[in-house]
């Protein structure tokens, strides 16, 4: 909507630190990451806990040679077009995801941080044998799913990614896009990320 941003562009327009120490990641576009097709693995070990350590790791991995041809999905690429995104609005992720999609459909202001005002209504997950589950948390990638949010805004988004009447245009247009099928593979069709 702001116009500031094209899916052509490349990763190493927003981030260089990545692009000047890994060479395969100055064609990838913003639409790969989006689209998972930038060629990056599913995800990086728990350790990984920062942008530096996230550029290490991504050290030993064998890019594709056909990069934006093949389907991975990728924390690692969602996570770097959050950065991407941050680094383009000039905004912390936490604050741009807060005020562009949070605040305008009335969620709690909860995001990757939980206030402390709300951390004991954070529920705790289990598995099958009893023990308690880990929470998600993606250091370095928190764009790829560290967000937290009740019930109730969870309501919310579905009402928005349903198209419900209230839901404020410009975010509808953008989940339209999520929905819309941006490339067409052997299997399926993928919207963006």
């Amino acid at each position: 909507k702001s116009g500031k941003v094209s899916l052509n562009q490349n990763v190493s327009d927003y981030l260089p630190d990545f692009t000047l120490e890994l060479k395969p990641m100055r064609q990838i576009t913003l639409a790969e990451l989006a689209t998972h097709t930038s060629g990056l693995p599913f995800d990086a070990p728990s350790q990984i806990n920062s942008r530096q350590s996230l550029i290490h790791y991504l050290r030993w991995w064998k890019f594709p040679k056909d990069i934006g041809k093949t389907w991975i999905y990728s924390n690692i690429g969602m996570g770097l077009l959050g950065d991407c995104l941050s680094a383009i609005s000039n905004e912390d992720y936490n604050n741009l995801y807060r005020e562009k999609i949070l605040k305008p459909l009335g969620m709690q202001p909860i995001g990757i941080e939980i206030p402390d005002n709300l951390i004991s209504y954070y529920s705790q997950g289990y598995g099958n044998d009893g023990i308690p589950a880990h929470r998600v948390h993606l250091p370095a990638r928190e764009a790829a799913g560290s967000i937290k949010a009740s019930a109730k805004d969870m309501e919310r988004f579905l009402a928005l990614a349903i198209g419900l009447p209230g839901s404020p245009e410009f975010l509808l247009s953008a989940m339209r896009l999520t929905q819309t099928p941006f490339i067409h593979l052997q299997n399926f069709d993928q919207g963006l990320g």
